[in-house]
């Protein structure tokens, strides 16, 4: 009891944990979520970014005198201010993009331009900043330096690699916008594929099960296009063996050559163990001359989604049907063929 406590307490926690799984990955999904997501981690990146190189003195040397060094200050602060009110726009545009449902995507590939825009616009209200502050000084508030001027511009041109940064990692984010759809993808096919096994599955010892030698031999690589074909075996009341690659087939048909009724064959399929990837086509080219197989007394149907490639050896087929197919087509050629 202890034992089957856990096993149910395991399962339980491991259906908690899918769910919210698949609930993350509808979230994901979203246009608006990936458009917060997306901002928000623009944002956080751009500040960070511009925080650890407003610290770093590396490529430049700030001035010495007071004077000096108080103008260069107040140009870094005043272009970083003017940049960031800049980018916050840029992070409002791509929420509202996101917000209406178009593609980020697109709107990820302006963002460079965008921020080569407003790098240029701190630049120059710093600019101003300084001119504006000499003009008042020549008022009477001061006295006028404009060498101050160029020591404001160098304050807020220690910016320009950090903005070179920014620009440099924005494309970083934008197969993000697809990635964050995958979950909700992998998912979906997960439990689809999951179906499709357990289908495939069923009808495999169905027919595995039914007694009797095997009337049908069914070719065929695909696990959904199998089912459906026996399905179809099925109904009309024949057993079915499946195999996915020409040399299980070549060696189930020379074995039950006796009790073979119908042959269904696509066209390319899996390569065998020897890694020998030989298709329909050339099987039927290779049979041809074969006594076994001019005196064959089972029908053979090629069902491919390439039928135009299989060339002559569609001549060998009683009938060439192309996927997707129809049951109805070949229960009435079975019908005529008094099958």
């Amino acid at each position: 009891s202890r034992i089957s406590l856990k096993i149910r307490d395991k399962s339980f926690t491991l259906q908690t944990m899918q769910r919210w799984s698949i609930k993350l990955s509808q979230a994901l999904a979203l246009s608006r979520n990936r458009g917060w997501l997306h901002a928000g981690m623009l944002m956080l990146g751009a500040v960070a970014v511009m925080a650890a190189f407003f610290n770093l003195k590396i490529w430049y040397e700030p001035p010495t005198e007071p004077d000096k060094l108080a103008h260069f200050l107040v140009g870094r602060w005043v272009a970083a201010s003017v940049f960031l009110v800049a980018y916050s726009a840029i992070i409002v545009r791509v929420l509202l993009v996101a917000r209406t449902g178009r593609s980020l995507t697109r709107m990820l590939l302006i963002v460079p331009i965008l921020l080569a825009g407003s790098l240029f616009l701190a630049l120059a209200v710093a600019l101003l900043c300084a001119v504006a502050k000499e003009v008042l000084d020549l008022g009477g508030l001061g006295s006028v330096e404009w060498f101050d001027v160029n020591a404001t511009l160098a304050g807020a041109a220690t910016l320009v690699p950090a903005v070179a940064l920014i620009m440099a990692c924005t494309p970083v984010f934008i197969p993000l916008d697809m990635l964050m759809q995958l979950p909700r993808l992998l998912f979906v096919d997960m439990q689809s594929g999951l179906q499709a096994i357990d289908t495939y599955a069923r009808a495999s010892k169905e027919h595995a099960g039914a007694g009797g030698p095997a009337e049908v031999l069914l070719v065929e690589d695909d696990i959904v296009c199998a089912t459906a074909a026996m399905n179809f075996c099925k109904a009309v009341g024949m057993r079915c063996h499946h195999v996915a690659t020409i040399a299980d087939a070549d060696a189930f048909l020379r074995a039950n050559i006796k009790t073979m009724r119908l042959v269904m064959l696509d066209n390319f399929v899996r390569a065998d163990d020897r890694g020998r990837n030989i298709t329909g086509r050339d099987w039927l080219l290779a049979l041809k001359d074969l006594p076994f197989f001019q005196q064959r007394r089972f029908l053979l149907v090629v069902i491919s989604g390439h039928t135009s490639l299989l060339g002559p050896a569609a001549e060998l087929a009683d009938l060439v049907l192309q996927k997707p197919w129809q049951p109805r087509q070949l229960l009435q050629f079975l019908k005529q063929q008094g099958l």
